[in-house]
């Protein structure tokens, strides 16, 4: 360091008078002008720190730009400085008609550091006054810290409220693939701040390569007629597979989110997000995003309604091949549905769930999906595939689904079950639903729904499977239109009058299962075929574990060409139609 160096000071004190500000709330436009002189100066004189001390700052935040007003307003921030803001150094945003500005600019420049003080916007004040054929017509360009094609920024401990946009906005100059200059923010920090209130948002970027939104608290965004109203809002865009805004390696990090009017956090169309350690009381959606982590989050909802998310999703960019999206180790409560996971390519694990209505995990609208190792206790559908294809669920325990099934099955393909224990209503419900294998699961039965159902375009097969307590039929499928396996299930304590129950279909295998009735009344039946052709029974046991009588073990009598083949079973018959083959 030089001696000069050693010599310079490290702070700059603005001192109010010598620049012409107010410190009390009044002359907007000279005290916005001092601020920008007294800046200028301590940037030509090379000081690293400037100070703004206590005072009621009145900020003419409007620029000069008729169309974009949002652009070079209020208070313009030179590059290679950090401003410290004494806590009660408040910067009032002068009531205005404009549809935009900023009280802080930080445009095209390097090196910066807000820090402290107090930005309060004119949301409640502000004219909303739209003049005839204005393009514009919402106002929602009011913004409390404009970042705007800028890199190494760090924003600390400053509190902004109440403007008519967003609270921070952090924007690329231009857009990607257009005949503009594209300049992302980049490597700008956002934390220890308190966001409120924002009309639209209270932070939103559509063009950061590098942002970090940490142990912020973010609340009351929205309650306005615009939209998003989140609480951060990471608002890439692309249309027919081009991009043109597109926020980039975001993370957002322990961070407390309550009552942003339309959620707390959404991905729109970003890349390489991750959301980390958050506490929220509402949903956390990855939207078109890919590369998404949503992991470790308490998203709660402790309010008498429920919402209608704790995680959503849309789908896949038009950019892009997939979503990529991992959501794990969250704690979710107080939503009609816990996780909708849509797109391609996502992972649901370690997720715990409770105080759910409608659907616990929903994969809907997906293509590969792997749902693993949650746990759910809620009333509700624990798991349901909806529209779906390549979709593995296993591992899972769930409880508490009192008046419905546990696992829902609609329009799905290749659908894998594996090793899930689930206590309910019913087991596993199939509709319109194609390669679908459930093996190894433990079905719970705590109502009279089925075990496992399948209606007539099903494609099922079932493999050591154990269902407990049933009152209404464990295995019933209407098998029409394609060959089923039924292979090694136990049915334990089945209070059912049929144990397994085929309609139609033909060449359908059942081999090595047990029935084990446990009935209050005499009747019954263990394997019941009707409509069935060419049906294999083969070494199955039918057991009655008390004294009560069942009326036929096997019944194929209403089916045709049936084999039974080693069977076993400790009461009732085996009743049989003709041309079928029977060997003991």
């Amino acid at each position: 360091m030089s001696a000069a160096e050693k010599l310079q000071p490290l702070y700059y004190f603005v001192q109010p008078n010598s620049w012409g500000i107010s410190d009390s709330e009044q002359n907007p436009e000279a005290t916005t002008k001092g601020f920008n002189d007294a800046l200028k100066y301590a940037s030509q004189q090379a000081f690293p720190r400037v100070f703004i001390p206590k005072g009621v700052y009145s900020i003419d935040a409007v620029g000069e730009d008729e169309r974009s007003p949002e652009y070079g307003g209020g208070i313009s921030v030179p590059g290679n400085m950090g401003i410290v803001m004494h806590p009660e150094a408040i910067f009032k945003i002068s009531p205005n008609r404009s549809q935009g500005y900023s009280c802080f600019y930080i445009g095209q420049v390097e090196n910066v550091i807000l820090s402290g003080g107090q930005i309060i916007g004119d949301r409640d004040q502000h004219d909303y006054y739209v003049p005839d054929g204005s393009i514009r017509k919402t106002h929602e360009w009011g913004f409390g810290i404009h970042i705007h094609g800028s890199q190494n920024v760090e924003i600390d401990n400053v509190r902004v409220s109440e403007c008519t946009g967003d609270n921070i906005w952090i924007a690329a100059k231009g857009m990607m693939n257009w005949s503009t200059e594209y300049i992302p923010a980049r490597s700008v920090t956002v934390r220890r701040c308190i966001l409120k209130r924002g009309r639209r948002n209270n932070l939103a970027t559509n063009g950061c390569e590098g942002l970090l939104v940490e142990n912020n608290d973010i609340e009351e965004a929205g309650g306005s007629e615009i939209g998003p109203q989140l609480g951060i809002d990471l608002e890439g865009y692309g249309d027919k597979g081009i991009k043109y805004d597109h926020p980039y390696k975001l993370r957002i990090v322990g961070n407390r989110f309550s009552k942003n009017g339309r959620g707390a956090f959404r991905a729109h169309t970003s890349g390489k997000v991750i959301a980390k350690g958050n506490f929220s009381d509402d949903v956390f959606s990855y939207g078109f995003s890919t590369d998404v982590t949503i992991k470790d989050n308490h998203i709660i909802n402790e309010s008498d309604t429920p919402k209608e998310y704790g995680i959503d999703s849309i789908g896949v960019s038009s950019t892009e091949s997939g979503n990529r999206a991992n959501i794990s180790g969250n704690t979710i409560s107080g939503f009609k549905t816990g996780i909708c996971a849509r797109g391609k390519g996502i992972t649901v694990a370690d997720n715990t769930l409770e105080n759910i209505t409608a659907v616990g995990i929903h994969a809907y609208l997906s293509d590969d999906v792997h749902i693993s190792d949650n746990r759910i206790d809620s009333n509700c559908i624990h798991f349901q595939v909806l529209r779906s294809k390549d979709v593995k669920i296993d591992n899972n325990k769930s409880k508490g689904a009192i008046d419905k099934y546990t696992l829902k099955l609609m329009n799905a393909a290749s659908v894998s079950i594996n090793g899930n224990k689930t206590e309910g209503y019913g087991g596993l419900y199939c509709e319109s639903s194609t390669s679908v294998r459930a093996f190894h699961n433990e079905f719970n039965l705590t109502g009279a729904g089925y075990g496992v159902y399948w209606g007539k375009d099903c494609d099922v097969h079932l493999d050591g499977n154990w269902i407990i307590g049933a009152r209404g039929t464990p295995i019933a499928g209407n098998a029409d239109q394609f060959v089923n396996s039924v292979h090694g299930n136990r049915i334990i304590d089945c209070k059912a009058i049929i144990g397994v129950h085929l309609v139609g279909g033909r060449a359908h295998s059942l081999s090595e299962n047990i029935v084990k009735f446990n009935r209050s009344t005499d009747q019954g039946y263990g394997f019941y075929l009707s409509g069935t052709d060419g049906a294999r029974l083969i070494r199955n046991d039918v057991q009655v574990v008390n004294d009560k009588k069942i009326i036929h073990s096997f019944y194929t009598e209403k089916a045709t060409n049936t084999s039974l083949m080693q069977n076993t079973y400790s009461g009732g018959t085996v009743k049989t139609a003709a041309g079928d083959t029977l060997r003991e």
